[in-house]
């Protein structure tokens, strides 16, 4: 029964692992985006 648990509830930490990450590379594109446009507006 714990190997049935386990399938069960893999797809779920599986949907937030990826959630995470993809909130984490939006967030991490967003301050490089940020930082190129202050350094072309300021140079």
């Amino acid at each position: 029964s714990y190997e049935n648990d386990k399938t069960e509830i893999d797809p779920v930490l599986r949907s937030r692992v990826w959630g995470v990450v993809l909130v984490g590379l939006a967030m991490f594109w967003s301050i490089i985006a940020l930082t190129i446009c202050n350094i072309w507006i300021v140079s």
